[in-house]
């Protein structure tokens, strides 16, 4: 209709408008593209595939295979522990790999273990070592014991694959990894020796477990049919533990076609053993093979698998303080697999039912507010904005023609009213407008941090396999993109203010007030875990690193960014509006359309479409299982940033129609209170409607980890939709004509 009646006054309006419409409609269908996918609770791979890598390691047979230990992790509390602070068997040498900035900022380090293993080689019975009065080793066994009743697990990894536990029926969902819930495991080693399958449960190892009364082991906080809760908890004080001394191990390998060949016992390898000279020589037959998975289950055996061996009727649980100490072993079973070393994490990293159900559901909720949103906006905002343009063009039109039969001696003005009364005051700057640019500024340096990250991990970079490579990625791509920050800053800087004074302010605020902040946050919990002990406090080599990156690579680019943006003319908001010497007298409104109200009624749109994947994101990496969905995140992600989008929209319209031009804060904070509420409803969550230890250490650590996240989220959310609704202020002002 713009296009028709030829007004060249409504061009960028109507341009703003095809450009808002197309963004919404290619989120909305591609939304709907990918739920068309989903049919039967079966994905056509809407997970995002990965690259496998291209460094596969074969091992021969008879080959050392190291099994490496890693830290201590438990479902309910966010403090690790390293493996050997606890009373356990050591190596001869403890050393461990070099690890990335991601692995060390995690506490995610591999050590060594005592475990000694041979490719394709089973060992029935090992004895790693025997521990002496092991309830007397001092701190260590009072961390053990304290490790129980938190239920932490000992990680483990071999050819970087993580042991995953075993047990002889489903686990419940809380404890099971990826899509493994339910997933049967065929030829594995039970506790008792035979070959069956069972049921693929959580990462980790358990340390133990409580006695209970009846004599049966407590693990979780599930009780038995038949076992009285309350008189557990009465003699929890009193209770016995047991030591889960004996691990069954089931290693799966690949075997390479092409490559059987037989090893002679003093290492000669031959493809065939009948040409050795001695023909009673012990020999090994099997193939050169990869590793593709590793599982186990444990057991609590009174003086070990020898023990069990001798005499399996005189078996008894190994007690954390028995007099004769405790003897930890082991049994590997080799087991060969169809499986292809390039989808061995496949089975990890897969999703259940459940959760697919869960993410389909959110996607689907979040749709339709994203669509009900939509409406809103064509329906309310789009015509009324449209009617009122049209009103104005017809009214200078009539006067135009009125002046022309009356040769131009009529006065061509009429009596405005609404959003168009404050034409000459709405690009009036803001007060902290040099605040408002700084957070502009960082907000948009996170949003391209976010693309690139889910654009990296949506081609395979980012799995899981390469430990502590998105965390690596993220700090990197923000040093990196510290340019963007200084030079959108400098940018809305440069146009609020013709003749700026501060500019070096804001390029030091822009290269330390967001990263100083979360700098501060990380510094006070990496301090609580120093002092508590945990693998997760970050040494002194890690944090030179860190202030490395941010001094010698982000400060510099930082302010290249404003001194590019400096040298560029300045844009002119309002080229078309001449502003007023003297500030417009805003109305006086009602409490309930205030601009404290608006914000936080406004806020709660993008809060309820991303706290529901925010919370099944978070939650999954607090419970220590694999998160490898960037194809929901990415659906969400686009559906989130379009109600922004027009969440900015519809509070700058109500603003500017209520002819206040304070519109700048407004349409950022109320973006950027989605992201309070998202914080203060995960803390809410987790420390109170969560089975989840409340100790000072684990709240500060968790407060920690929760408030960094939820502020990446507001200042994200608070730059895009402070940016749209700049775009959606300039062009409606531009299609108007102020006198």
């Amino acid at each position: 209709q713009f296009e028709n009646r030829k007004s060249k006054s409504m061009a960028p309006f109507a341009f703003f408008l095809r450009q808002m419409h197309g963004v919404t409609a290619a989120v909305l269908l591609g939304a709907l593209v990918v739920s068309w996918e989903y049919n039967n609770n079966n994905v056509v791979s809407v997970d995002a595939f990965y690259l496998p890598g291209v460094h596969p390691q074969n091992f021969d047979v008879g080959e050392h295979v190291p099994l490496k230990v890693g830290r201590l992790v438990s479902t309910r509390t966010t403090v690790p522990y390293e493996y050997y602070k606890l009373p356990m068997c050591v190596p001869a040498k403890v050393s461990s790999p070099l690890a990335n900035l991601g692995e060390v900022l995690t506490g995610d380090v591999l050590y060594t273990s005592p475990y000694k293993m041979q490719m394709q080689l089973n060992e029935t019975c090992q004895t790693t070592c025997t521990i002496r009065n092991f309830h007397k080793k001092g701190a260590g066994s009072k961390l053990w014991k304290k490790f129980v009743e938190e239920r932490y697990h000992a990680t483990m990894r071999m050819d970087n694959m993580p042991v995953v536990e075993l047990t002889e029926s489903a686990p419940a969902s809380e404890g099971a990894v990826g899509g493994t819930q339910g997933r049967l495991v065929t030829g594995v080693t039970s506790s008792d020796g035979v070959h069956k399958s069972m049921f693929a449960g959580g990462l980790g190892l358990p340390l133990g477990a409580r006695i209970l009364p009846n004599g049966r082991l407590h693990i979780s906080d599930e009780f038995e049919e038949g076992t009285d809760p309350q008189d557990v908890i009465q003699n929890a004080g009193k209770a016995d533990y047991a030591v889960f001394n004996h691990i069954n191990f089931s290693i799966f390998y690949h075997p390479l076609p092409k490559s059987r060949y037989s090893v002679y016992a003093n290492g000669i390898r031959v493809q065939d053993h009948r040409t050795l000279e001695d023909p009673n020589a012990e020999v090994f037959d099997g193939y050169t093979a990869r590793i593709v998975g590793i599982y186990a289950t444990i057991e609590s055996v009174k003086g070990g698998c020898k023990k069990k061996m001798g005499n399996p009727s005189e078996v008894n649980v190994q007690k954390w303080n028995d007099k004769d100490g405790v003897t930890f072993s082991y049994s590997v079973n080799w087991i060969p697999s169809e499986t292809n070393w390039a989808s061995r994490w496949d089975a990890l990293l897969s999703m259940s039912a459940h959760d697919i159900d869960t993410n389909w559901y959110t996607i689907a909720n979040s749709l339709l507010m994203t669509t009900c949103l939509t409406f809103l906006v064509a329906a309310v905002i789009v015509r009324s904005l449209r009617r009122d343009l049209l009103k104005y063009e017809e009214i200078e039109e009539m006067l135009e023609g009125l002046n022309e039969e009356a040769g131009g001696g009529l006065l061509t003005t009429h009596e405005d009213f609404g959003w168009k009364l404050v034409a000459h005051d709405v690009f009036r700057p803001p007060k902290q407008s040099t605040l408002l640019c700084v957070l502009y500024g960082a907000g948009m340096q996170l949003f391209y941090v976010i693309c690139i990250t889910i654009s990296l991990g949506a081609v395979g970079f980012l799995n899981p396999s390469n430990r502590g490579v998105l965390l690596s990625t993220w700090l990197f791509s923000f040093s990196v993109l510290s340019y963007c920050a200084g030079n959108k800053s400098a940018w809305l800087y440069q146009a609020l203010h013709k003749n700026p004074i501060e500019k070096r302010r804001v390029a030091m605020q822009s290269a330390w007030l967001v990263p100083g902040a979360a700098m501060v946050v990380f510094c006070i919990s990496n301090t609580i875990l120093w002092i508590e002990g945990s693998s997760g406090a970050v040494p002194f080599g890690t944090f030179f690193v860190l202030f490395a990156l941010w001094f010698i690579v982000s400060v510099p680019l930082t302010f290249l960014g404003s001194t590019v943006a400096y040298r560029k003319e300045p844009e002119d908001f309002a080229i078309s509006h001449k502003q007023n010497a003297i500030p417009r007298m805003i109305p006086e409104m009602p409490y309930y359309r205030s601009g404290t109200m608006m914000i936080m009624v406004g806020a709660l749109l993008p809060f309820l479409v991303s706290f529901a994947q925010a919370f099944f994101v978070v939650s999954r990496l607090l419970l220590n299982k694999f998160v490898y969905m960037f194809g929901f995140i990415t659906a969400v992600f686009l559906i989130v940033m379009a109600v922004i989008a027009e969440t900015g929209i519809v509070i700058t319209y109500w603003c500017l129609n209520a002819e206040d031009y304070r519109w700048w804060w407004r349409s950022y904070m109320t973006c950027f209170t989605s992201g309070i509420y998202t914080f203060i409803a995960l803390l809410f969550y987790f420390l109170i409607g969560f089975d989840y230890s409340t100790n000072f250490v684990n709240m500060m650590v968790l407060t920690g980890h929760m408030l960094l996240a939820s502020l990446v989220y507001s200042l994200v959310a608070g730059a895009v939709g402070f940016r749209v609704s700049l775009a959606f202020v300039g062009a409606i002002y531009d299609a108007i004509k102020a006198d």
